[in-house]
């Protein structure tokens, strides 16, 4: 039998050791087969599906015996590896403000920076709460932005916020 694999996330991608006897490697997602791989990484950063995930691997053995001798070694699949935890939250909407030529916005918890559009086009992206304009009119909205983390075992994935509402000035 191949030996269960070992998976740790490396970033957004689960790593998966490499295992004597094994073909390719499937991967679950709260027990049901998400994805098949030969590759000993898999990233998981367009993952979407908010909530809590468990996650685990079982290694595919190959289909043909090898010999060493007169030896004759035949695998089978592994069992499933340890479990790892995958995390999918969308962050809140920010609320959007204007006054004195000057656009602000909420805090967002885990937002790590914010994309502000001034007439549907990407005027800034960053960790600032507001945004000066210098045109006499146009319209603006913010999204808020997340980074993934990796801690002890899991990986937090943050979904953009919805847009905020689109406030004119001028």
């Amino acid at each position: 039998q191949v030996v269960a694999p070992t998976i740790a996330w490396s970033g957004t991608s689960l790593t998966i050791s490499s295992e004597t006897g094994a073909n390719f490697y499937e991967i679950y997602v709260d027990d049901v087969l998400y994805a098949s791989t030969s590759n000993l990484t898999y990233d998981f950063n367009g993952y979407a599906e908010i909530g809590s995930h468990t996650i685990k691997v079982k290694a595919i053995a190959v289909t043909t015996a090898s010999q060493s001798g007169t030896t004759y070694t035949i695998y089978t699949d592994s069992d499933y590896s340890s479990t790892v935890s995958l995390v999918v939250s969308q962050l809140d909407t920010p609320t959007l403000s204007f006054g004195s030529s000057v656009f602000t916005w909420t805090s967002i918890t885990n937002a790590t920076y914010y994309d502000f559009y001034l007439n549907n086009v990407l005027v800034q992206s960053s960790a600032d709460l507001s945004y000066t304009v210098s045109s006499t009119n146009g319209t603006g909205y913010v999204i808020a932005q997340g980074t993934p983390t990796s801690t002890s075992g899991t990986l937090t994935i943050y979904l953009s916020s919805l847009p905020s509402q689109t406030l004119g000035y001028g």
